[in-house]
Formats: C-alpha cells, sequence, structure tokens
C-alpha cells in the first residue's frame, strides 16, 4: 500500500498563515480576505486604484486580531507583481496563501471588439496569474509548501452565456488550464494548485445590470438564486486549510448548479 499523506486531524485553521489576495479591496476578493483572516491568516490587500477601500478591508481584518498591508499595484504589469510579491514578503512574511483574484470584463460581441480590448482583457484576467504566480512560487518551492488559488468562472465552462464575453471566457478558460497544468508541476515540491469557477455572485460589479438580465441568469440557476461572496470565500478557505490537503488540479464551482464542472 502506498504511503498515505500527512495524518492528523484536518480543520480550518489558518493560523501563522499569510495569505495575498490579488484584487481584495471589493467583491469576492474582499470576502476572500476577510474569511481568510476570520480563520486565522495575516493578509495582504491590493488594489489598483481605489486604495481608501482597500485601507478599510485591512482594518476590517486588524479588527479580527490580524496583520494587514495595502499594496497598491497592477498585476498586469511585471514589475508591480514582483513588486506586489516582494512587499507582502517584506511586511507579512513569506506568502503561503496566494489568490489571484484580480480581474476586469467588458461586454462586447467579437466582431464589434477592438484588438486593444481584447488584450486588455487577456492581460487583466490571466497574464496577471502568470505575473503574480511566478514570483510567489519561487519562496514557495524553497519551503516546499504553499497553495494556489485562481478564481475563474462558469462563463468558462458554460457556453450557452450569450453576453458578449468571449474575451473573459476565454481568460477564465485559460486559467483552468494553467490551474492543471501547473499542480502537476509543482506537486512535488508540496504546492496545491486549485481553481474555483464562481457562478452568478451578488457582488458590486454586478448590480450595473437590469432586472432583465437578472431573471435570465437566475432563470438557468436550478437552486433559483444567485450566490453571494460568502459562498465562494469560505471555499478558498477551503482549499488553502489542511481540510483540503488532498486536493489539487480542481476546479470547484459554486455556481447552485448553473453548470458542471
Amino acid at each position: 500500500m502506498a504511503e498515505a499523506g500527512t495524518h492528523g486531524e484536518r480543520d480550518f485553521d489558518l493560523s501563522g498563515k499569510v495569505a495575498l489576495v490579488t484584487g481584495s479591496s471589493r467583491g469576492i476578493g474582499r470576502g476572500i480576505a476577510l474569511a481568510l483572516a476570520r480563520h486565522g491568516a495575516d493578509v495582504a490587500i491590493n488594489c489598483v486604484s481605489n486604495v481608501s477601500r482597500a485601507e478599510d478591508v485591512a482594518e476590517e481584518i486588524r479588527r479580527c486580531g490580524r496583520r494587514s498591508i495595502v499594496i497598491r499595484a497592477d498585476v498586469a504589469k511585471a514589475a508591480e507583481a514582483e513588486r506586489l510579491a516582494s512587499e507582502t514578503t517584506s511586511g507579512l512574511g513569506p506568502i503561503d496563501i496566494l489568490v489571484n483574484n484580480a480581474g476586469i470584463v467588458s461586454f462586447r460581441p467579437l466582431h464589434e471588439m477592438p484588438v486593444e480590448e481584447w488584450q486588455r482583457i487577456i492581460d487583466a484576467d490571466l497574464t496577471s496569474v502568470f505575473l503574480v504566480t511566478r514570483m510567489v512560487l519561487r519562496s514557495m518551492i524553497e519551503r516546499r509548501a504553499g497553495r494556489i488559488i485562481n478564481i475563474s468562472s462558469v462563463s468558462a465552462q458554460n457556453y450557452r452565456l450569450k453576453l458578449g464575453i468571449v474575451h473573459y471566457a476565454t481568460a477564465k478558460g485559460g486559467l483552468i488550464a494553467f490551474t492543471r497544468v501547473l499542480a502537476h508541476e509543482v506537486a512535488e515540491y508540496g504546492i496545491t494548485v486549485n481553481a474555483i469557477a464562481p457562478g452568478s455572485i451578488a457582488t458590486d460589479i454586478n448590480v450595473q445590470h437590469d432586472e432583465a438580465w437578472w431573471k435570465q441568469r437566475i432563470s438557468v440557476i436550478p437552486l433559483g438564486h444567485v450566490g453571494v461572496p460568502e459562498d465562494v470565500a469560505l471555499t478558498a478557505v477551503f482549499l488553502a486549510s489542511s481540510a483540503g490537503n488532498f486536493y489539487t488540479g480542481q476546479v470547484l464551482c459554486p455556481n447552485g448548479g448553473e453548470s458542471v464542472c
């Protein structure tokens, strides 16, 4: 019989861990950052523009008794991604948990899409993950431990959506491939790499849509309602904790049954 992995009781305790959550000043990223802190992690908050809102998240984490810093950086740019990893490490310590959440979306049919808009989404939603992950991986490999969690989307798997998001779905689909291949590449170092592909989540980005959009979204969700950021956040806590020790290269899908992973 092959030797089993680490024995002992599994739980969701993240005490002593340092987490970096990109794009964490609002929405799903904010929810994940707060959930990791409530389970014991110190958390670096990243934003590209709204430092005030990021500071609010950091202060809420500090009220939980955990350390938190805010780092303004555009993770789609190599130099800023490198600085983000460096400042997190110098401010909080080596990164144990990386959550690649930062991303943007726009809505336009492909035949009307300028090349610049395509590239902007690919850079923000996919290239950024490569840029941040390669910087954080170096320390994880040296320490032979680490958790990487990539936030994808149901749009990468539900091809019935007709929302003018070919560029976004392509980036999020690429992120799933990135997750699965990298998981095999770094497994020998004790590092796990997983993805979360949320369905329709009530965030401040989605509230811009009209009632007709929401009715269409809910109509394809068997549970009959959209999710909230905490649905995604607790999935991230699971993957980051010892409870998720035997998960790597996986895609978990909090989506109310909207799509099968």
